[in-house]
């Protein structure tokens, strides 16, 4: 508890003498403390978000980066008597946070399927987080979450990296999420796994869209066809790096089926298929007029 008899000026003499990880764990106390430190939050350029069934209301930890900043770890959880609340005091800390943040991380560790993270929280951390370099989201249970929490992501305009991993149900991550993704230039790496909504219109836009995309992950996305790949095959000319690579485990698609399509049917392209490991192939494909630029397709 702050002492009445202190003024604020003097509370802040104090905490100029602790470290930077003392003074973001101090501005946790109470709302004069955040107040008067909540300069610090301008180190904390990380956060890792974690929803669980049942935890503490503001468990809420720092760790440093190595690099001078630090990572700020938070669980949150999913229960109805802490909803309104946790909102609350989330919204607080990211009004002053979150236009410090360059990485997001949001993993979902519950257990049972009937528990899922409240979709306002995730519009609350895109809203807020919108200088993000890099956001990922794991195993995230979004069957409380609507399109609408979602499309903030297009407020990020320095975003280079989108990772979304087995998140269910995944019809929410569909051509009209990734449309409003495919219009921020900066992306150079897509990492879109088991969404099973992503199609050929997508990949059609991140071709045309995103001069600097270099990496490509869509593992298990059923409807994408070989039509949507040879978009990023047909658009090399225009990509600022010289290889891009691209990973397609789980999908019937190799280089034989890119060969036949008519965007690649003419003695200007070159296939070149080779053995990575052990029942694993990968597919080199290049104009031969534009020889060091090219797409390696992995099976």
């Amino acid at each position: 508890m702050v002492s009445p008899k202190l003024s604020v000026d003097c509370w802040a003499q104090v905490f100029c003498q602790l470290d930077a990880a003392d003074q973001l764990a101090c501005s946790l106390v109470c709302k004069s403390w955040f107040s008067i430190l909540k300069v610090a939050y301008r180190f904390v350029t990380a956060w890792r978000v974690v929803i669980r069934e049942s935890c503490l209301l503001s468990d809420c930890q720092f760790a440093p980066t190595g690099e001078g900043t630090f990572w700020a770890h938070v669980h949150l959880c999913v229960c109805d008597a802490h909803g309104d609340l946790q909102l609350s005091l989330l919204e607080t800390l990211l009004e002053v946070a979150g236009q410090y943040a360059l990485h997001l991380s949001v993993e979902d560790e519950t257990v049972n399927g009937k528990s899922s993270v409240d979709g306002r929280i995730l519009q609350l951390l895109f809203e807020h987080c919108c200088s993000l370099a890099s956001l990922q989201l794991y195993n995230v249970n979004l069957s409380r979450v609507e399109l609408r929490h979602l499309l903030p992501v297009g407020l990020m305009r320095k975003l280079n990296m989108l990772l979304v991993d087995d998140c269910y149900p995944n019809f929410l991550i569909n051509d009209k999420l990734l449309s409003v993704v495919a219009d921020i230039e900066t992306i150079t790496e897509i990492h879109l796994r088991h969404c099973d909504a992503l199609t050929d219109r997508s990949m059609k836009w991140f071709s045309e869209k995103c001069p600097y995309l270099s990496n490509v992950d869509v593992t298990g996305c059923k409807a994408l066809t070989a039509a949507g790949l040879a978009c990023l095959v047909v658009s090399l000319p225009s990509k600022v790096h010289d290889l891009v690579h691209v990973k397609v485990s789980e999908l019937a698609v190799d280089g034989e089926q890119l060969k036949a399509l008519s965007l690649l049917h003419d003695d200007d392209w070159v296939f070149v298929s080779f053995q990575i490991a052990l029942g694993r192939s990968a597919c080199c494909i290049y104009r031969r007029t534009v020889p060091h630029k090219s797409v390696i397709i992995y099976v």
